[in-house]
Formats: C-alpha cells, structure tokens, sequence
C-alpha cells in the first residue's frame, strides 16, 4: 500500500470513492495478480519442501531462502488478495478496521525481514569466498535459527509505527450512500521522518553495501590467485565455477528485490511532497495507472526468487526431479497395492 495525503483524491478531482476504472488497468492487473500468485505459490512450497524434504539441501544458505520464501507467502496470501479487491471495489474496504491496519503492517514487515535475509545470505558468501579460513564453523544451523530470529525480532519492532498509519473510516459513494474507505494519510512530521528513516536504514545502506560485497565476491573469483598462477586443478576450477553461479544468483536476488520494491517506495515519497499541480496533472487514470504498477512489481518480486534458484542452482534442479520421481514412485506402489488388493482369486471349485 502506498501511503497517501487525505488530499489525494481532492487533487486528482474525483470524489472520496472513485468511479470505475478504466478497463484494461482491471483486465492487465488481473493478469498479472493472477499470473504471479500461481507461480509464486507453487514455487515458494516447492523451496520449502525440498529443502526440508532432502537432507543434502539442509545448508545455512537454503535455510535463509527458506526464510525468504517465508517472507514472499506472506505478501502473496495477506497482502496480495486485498489489493486486488481494493482495485475492483473502487477503494471501498470489506475487510474491517483491524486488516485495514494489519495488510500495510505486515507489507512492511516482510518487506524489512527480506532486507535483512538478504543481507545475511550475501555476508554468509561473502566470508566464504573472501575469508574462507575465518568462516568455517562461523555459523552453524543453530545459529541461523538465531539470526532468523533476530531478523524478524528487528522486522516486527521497526514497523510497529506502520500499525498506526491506516485510518479505517466513513466515506460516501456518489449518490451519499455511506460505505467504510481505508486510507493511510501522512499528516504528522514523525511520519515522514520514519518513511525517510526506513528508506534509507532498508533500502539506500543495504543497496550499497550488498552492491560492495558483490563486487568484492566477484574480483576474488574472477581474478583468483590460484588462476593468475596457473595453480588451479580441474577440481578447484569446478569449485570457482559453483562459487561464481552462487554470487550471480545472489546477484539476481538483490536486483530483483530493488527493482521490484524501490519504484514503490519512490512514489510514495513523492506523492508526499510533490506539489498539488503535478497529481492533478495526473489525472485519475495516470494516478492508478502508477499505483498499479507499483503492487504488480511488489508481488512480481515475491514469485521470482523461485525461479531465479531453478534456473542458477544444479542442486536445486536435481533436487526438484528427485522430488516428482519419489511421487511417481510412490504413485506407482500405491496404484500397484490397490490392484492387488482388488483382484479377486479364482476358486478350484467354480462352475
């Protein structure tokens, strides 16, 4: 949910309620709404069932991802379904005072927990790579538990204002018949301060930080001194080349999560303090042509991480084909046990 004056509709020239919107914004979003909560289901169960299905995936990275898929199942079963009514219901809210507050909190809980997930799976890398010798035995899967503790410990505290923001109240259709209208104004200066502060603390540092520690990973991969030296065996080279697909996936994760979550960001905070004139020039069709665009980019990004592991991991690939060969195996002894139980033997004594 993207945060917004009590002015807005004011300034756009339409009244407390919006008429209906343009067509294709309904028929594209619902594409895409859609599209991204089939994949992003399916594929997010998927992570977590062959993580906690196969022992060799058991690995501190994957627990994180886990974790991160955790984050997406949420934006995608509590943040999701209300966007896509609050669309079509022309920004009349069915679903009480309470989830009016709890949709944008948990956004933003999960959006920080995804933060700080990533910034744990790409400093985990980055002392293995550049520090092999101090991380070993660094973190073991007790410890993750910990981290993963801590970060939704974090997550949920600097939020906590957001649970404040959203206003559930009254508000008429065009004929005054009354209907209930969930709007999150920016009336208080501390508002703005903590939307600045967790702009910058979760999203401008952890941007340029994951950038550095990127780009750290990468030089000491592609510029390795056993490779200079002429000193890598066949086995140390195939090691460097898992490493490297490792440092791209994780490179794929951290931009995808900025592209999809920064346009967001961005335009709530220039809806803050853009002058009256640029909304107005706007018009009602251009202004949820804009807000669309943002949600659909949000929840994109909650069913990519998914397939960015599927097509950058062998052992995730190999992991999900061992997955639907023990169904079929299983389908088979139970196909096969049913059969045996039906058949009927034939008696020495019939007719």
């Amino acid at each position: 949910m993207i945060p917004v004056n009590d002015s807005l509709n004011d300034s756009l020239g339409v009244p407390p309620v919006m008429p209906e919107p343009p067509i294709y914004i309904l028929v594209l979003a619902s594409l895409f709404f859609s599209l991204t909560f089939i994949v992003g289901f399916f594929g997010n169960i998927f992570v977590m069932t062959i993580v906690f299905g196969f022992k060799r995936m058991q690995s501190r990275m994957n627990f994180f991802f886990v974790n991160l898929s955790v984050t997406d199942m949420l934006i995608l079963l509590v943040c999701m379904p209300s966007a896509m009514v609050d669309l079509f219901a022309k920004e009349v809210w069915y679903f009480g005072e309470f989830m009016c507050k709890m949709v944008h909190y948990t956004e933003n809980v999960v959006t920080l927990a995804s933060v700080m997930t990533i910034l744990s799976i790409t400093t985990d890398r980055y002392r293995g790579i550049c520090y092999p010798m101090m991380s070993k035995g660094h973190w073991t899967n007790v410890r993750v538990s910990v981290v993963v503790s801590v970060i939704w410990t974090l997550a949920v505290l600097s939020s906590l204002p957001t649970f404040f923001f959203p206003v559930f109240k009254d508000s008429t259709w065009l004929d005054g018949t009354p209907v209930k209208v969930c709007r999150i104004p920016i009336d208080r200066q501390w508002k703005v301060g903590y939307l600045l502060s967790v702009f910058t603390f979760f999203f401008v540092i952890p941007f340029f930080v994951l950038s550095g520690l990127i780009i750290c990973m990468g030089r000491e991969l592609l510029w390795h001194r056993d490779l200079q030296e002429g000193r890598a065996d066949k086995e140390a080279r195939y090691t460097l080349q898992k490493r490297r697909r490792v440092v791209f996936m994780l490179t794929l994760v951290v931009v995808a999560f900025f592209l999809c979550l920064l346009p967001q960001r961005i335009v709530g905070l220039w809806i803050i303090y853009t002058a009256r004139s640029n909304l107005e020039s706007l018009g009602l069709e251009g202004y949820l042509n804009l807000v669309t665009f943002t949600r659909v980019m949000v929840y994109i990004n909650s069913a990519l991480n998914p397939v960015i592991y599927n097509c950058m991991s062998t052992k995730f690939r190999g992991a999900v084909k061992d997955l639907f060969h023990r169904r079929r195996q299983y389908n088979h002894v139970i196909i096969t046990r049913a059969l045996t139980l039906t058949t009927v033997p034939s008696s020495s004594g019939s007719c």
